[in-house]
């Protein structure tokens, strides 16, 4: 007889087999460079309300945050502040530095970037899906909730995001809100997007008295699966982008003129809408995409028209003088990037081969706990010498992009992307390439063995248990 304690069930046996089997093949095969399970992306960028040199992008490796206008970058990573692999949660910048961030399991506040508090205990494993800062008064925060079985409510913090309140109205259950913005002209005025689940429709909420009562107006999905706020004008309170979102169709981006009441469609976009931004001054608005790029519209949103084509659009961030966008950092030759002609050209700021390092953390900390592990898997994946002194915070390292010199960049015309596909170290199949396709091919033999070797140890022990019954 097999003792219960050595032997494996054969169901785990077959599972082991079949999991270091598809490991096998997955190593061996050719595969876009990933990071934590999913292709590294920048998705969000905050810009830090008192102090313009300092930046943040949320990515899915984790927080990277500039002191220096963009120059260099220093790594949070996303182990040390609680972020899940899967999640591409929402961050705003406190008036204090601090970031404060909306994740699965509940609201969050980092100041050090070393780990996270939970400000608000209420909202420990309470879902939350989206901040909005009030620009006219920086230590003025929203967050809103977003669970099925709950009524969904927007919280409020008048002290950086140190304690939170929610506000009197509620959503009723099943009313699952998606995005909040805060009119800049009347920061008294938000706005939800999201959808509802019986019977299933979009909608657009709007509370003149800071949340105190809504408003809500019923958006036909059309085969949607939700909508979401795009942006609202700094001059015109009653002036809103939003957008139906679609899983196999063109998104719909969706202008209203009188606060939300009634909708027309102006732009439809192949591949998904990713952001949408206003000019501080009103005069412009973009809407970009994966697939088609950065378009503008200067009457306020009712026409677009293409300004910079050839450029993946993940997230748009403008303020005075300044467009910032996220692209594609392995197709488009940078990760983040600034426009300082209106999205006529973008100069790059951010590469992913260019982080500095993780910061440093005090022992005890979460981050000094797992992050160099994490650092040195990202360090390999984008090929930066990861026994480089690490950052103690971006911005002091003595060589500035300048010393450095220009990035080798080739803009390819008017509307052409910024990118040099003859760049080794900007491309994902070239520096990681060949290196990391050799570990891949040990690595899948060592696989290969352990799948071979649990194959036959069950054939083993299911023919032993058949010669002793």
């Amino acid at each position: 007889m097999i003792s219960s304690r050595t032997s494996w069930p054969i169901w785990a046996t077959e599972l082991a087999a079949l999991v270091t089997g598809v490991a096998a093949f997955w190593l061996a095969a050719p595969h876009p460079v990933a990071a934590h399970g999913g292709p590294p992306l920048t998705r969000r960028l905050a810009f830090h309300p008192s102090d313009p040199d300092t930046l943040y992008a949320q990515a899915t490796f984790g927080l990277v945050f500039s002191r220096d206008h963009g120059m260099t970058w220093s790594l949070a990573c996303e182990e040390s502040i609680g972020w899940q692999t899967t999640e591409n949660p929402h961050i705003v910048a406190a008036h204090d530095g601090a970031i404060v961030f909306g994740l699965f399991r509940g609201l969050y506040r980092s100041s050090t970037f070393c780990d996270a508090e939970l400000p608000e205990p209420s909202l420990e494993r309470v879902p939350i899906i989206s901040l909005d800062r009030d620009p006219t008064s920086p230590m003025q925060l929203y967050a809103a909730t977003s669970l099925g079985s709950f009524e969904n409510v927007v919280y409020a913090s008048g002290d950086d995001g140190l304690t939170w309140e929610p506000t009197a109205d509620r959503f009723e259950v099943g009313e699952l809100p998606e995005e909040i913005r805060v009119a800049p002209s009347a920061p008294r005025t938000l706005y939800v997007s999201g959808v509802r689940l019986e019977p299933r429709m979009g909608f657009v909420a709007r509370s003149d008295d800071a949340g105190g009562s809504w408003t809500t107006f019923d958006i036909e999905l059309r085969g949607a699966i939700t909508v979401l706020l795009g942006a609202v004008d700094p001059n015109d309170a009653r002036r809103v982008l939003a957008y139906r979102r679609y899983t196999d169709e063109a998104d719909a981006l969706m202008l209203s003129e009188n606060g939300g009441e009634t909708w027309d469609d102006v732009a439809s976009v192949s591949g998904d809408l990713s952001a949408v931004a206003f000019a501080p001054d009103g005069s412009r608005v973009w809407y970009g995409g994966e697939d088609k790029g950065l378009h503008v519209s200067s009457d306020g949103g009712r026409t677009f028209e293409p300004q910079f084509l050839d450029l993946t659009i993940r997230c748009l961030a403008a303020r005075e003088g300044e467009l910032w966008a996220c692209a594609d950092n392995f197709a488009d030759g940078f990760a983040v990037g600034v426009s300082l002609d209106g999205g006529n050209s973008f100069e790059p700021r951010f590469r992913y081969r260019e982080i500095l390092g993780q910061i440093e953390c005090a022992e005890g900390t979460r981050s000094a706990e797992v992050c160099p592990i994490a650092w040195r898997a990202i360090a390999d994946l984008f090929g930066i010498d990861a026994g480089a002194p690490r950052a103690g915070d971006a911005g002091t390292r003595t060589e500035s992009r300048e010393e450095a010199g220009p990035l080798p960049l080739d803009a390819g015309g008017d509307l052409g992307r910024i990118s040099n596909p003859d760049d080794d170290e900007g491309g994902c199949g070239c520096r990681v390439g060949g290196d990391r396709a050799d570990k891949r091919g040990r690595l899948a033999a060592v696989c290969v063995a352990l799948a071979s070797g649990l194959w036959v140890r069950r054939r083993k022990r299911l023919g032993k248990r058949g010669s002793e019954q």
